[in-house]
């Protein structure tokens, strides 16, 4: 084994040595899995019936990566899924830049601060807001790379299908969310040149669920276009439905022309009303511009984890083999002052000389690190593990 994979591995197998993972609740009918610095692969449809044994083995092994079984099972190291006979799952919801665009840009400590928002909105808007779950069932793990995982271990929600749990996920994600719904569409009244007309029936911003939240966006983003110079405005509200801007225009100047008498925005603001409309205009705004609203509204998860009953996840308090970081569990109330690359630092500061194998540079515990490409250098232990662990640099 390469010196710095073997480095590496003492270095995971000490820390588990000294430190407790977070051993999950039922943690006997748990399948765990691992992959090793000395191997190739994941060994998984392995169980472990006592604190102990888990953690001698983690000590061992001091595996890359440790994960663990979402779902609980009879018989958890059973090799094949058929036989392990599934008692249910908690209900997951996974963050990770790497469904957020343009995140590939920015260095580490914008994209997980990003990333840490989006968490900060599932859980405010959806979790605790629209699903209502306790707080006592929600934990919050950050996954030691790039983004966090929401557990829901509320009772009703272990033996929901992967049907079910797609439906969560949808709603969450407003997935094929239905405009006829939140802003029902009713015929107008009358004969000739009405025959066959409609309007749409604004929902009020107190109304639950996506109701309100349609009325909130759409009342907020008229408070900011209000803001802007007529041409900008009609930009953003080009871009926002991806349209022309001739379109776009027929959007923005009803709602503040004062065509009816009144200007549509304060019409929209203090009838809850787009009745003054007309109904290529209605179209637009409802069809066009709302459904562009709440796609930004929506909380952006990674939908086959949240519908995968069996699915494999970080062991919390464990490490991440990629950058050495710990998966670290957090209470809901300190998330907002989360910082990962302070509070999941897992080593300590005891210098180590490393050489770099190519451009690379962390912020990590207030200190900044660079390192080139065959440079030598001496960093604290902490930023050792992490380079090295992402194959950026060497241990001499």
């Amino acid at each position: 084994m390469p010196e710095t994979q073997s480095w590496l591995k003492s270095e995971f197998s000490r820390y588990y040595s000294e430190h407790e993972v977070r051993y999950p609740e039922r943690y006997g009918a748990r399948e765990y899995a691992f992959f090793f610095f000395d191997c190739a692969g994941m060994i998984r449809h392995t169980s472990f019936m006592s604190t102990r044994k888990l953690r001698d083995f983690l000590a061992y092994a001091g595996p890359k990566h440790a994960y663990y079984s979402s779902a609980f099972y009879e018989r958890p190291a059973a090799q094949t899924m058929g036989q392990k006979n599934w008692l249910g799952a908690e209900l997951i919801f996974d963050l990770d830049a790497d469904h957020f665009p343009g995140t590939e840009n920015m260095i580490r400590e914008d994209m997980l601060a990003m990333v840490k928002g989006e968490t900060r909105k599932v859980l405010d808007k959806f979790v605790l807001g629209d699903l209502a779950f306790d707080p006592k069932y929600v934990g919050v793990v950050f996954s030691g790379g790039r983004g966090y995982h929401i557990h829901i271990n509320d009772p009703r929600v272990l033996e929901l299908d992967s049907h079910c749990r797609k439906e969560i996920s949808d709603y969450i994600g407003f997935i094929d969310g239905d405009i006829d719904i939140l802003m029902e569409q009713k015929a107008v009244r009358g004969s000739g040149n009405f025959k066959g007309a409609y309007y749409r029936q604004m929902p009020k911003p107190d109304d639950p669920g996506w109701k309100g939240r349609v009325a909130q966006a759409l009342t907020e983003y008229v408070d900011k276009l209000e803001a802007m110079p007529r041409k900008e405005a009609i930009k953003d509200i080009a871009k926002r439905m991806k349209t022309g801007e001739g379109a776009a225009a027929k959007v923005y100047d009803p709602l503040f022309s004062g065509r009816s008498g009144s200007r549509g925005a304060d019409i929209l603001r203090s009838r809850h009303s787009i009745d003054f409309l007309k109904e290529y205009e209605t179209h637009l705004l409802c069809e066009e511009l709302v459904p562009a609203l709440m796609r930004e509204e929506a909380g952006t998860i990674d939908a086959p984890v949240t519908k995968d009953v069996n699915r494999l996840i970080r062991l919390p308090n464990s490490l991440h083999g990629k950058t050495g970081l710990r998966v670290a569990p957090i209470k809901l109330e300190e998330l907002k002052d989360f910082e990962p690359l302070r509070d999941a630092v897992a080593f300590g500061d005891a210098p180590v000389k490393i050489r770099g194998l190519k451009p690379d540079s962390i912020r990590m515990k207030g200190g900044h690190f660079s390192i080139t490409d065959g440079t030598e250098t001496e960093v604290p232990e902490y930023a050792a593990v992490y380079f090295a662990a992402r194959g950026t640099a060497q241990i001499e």
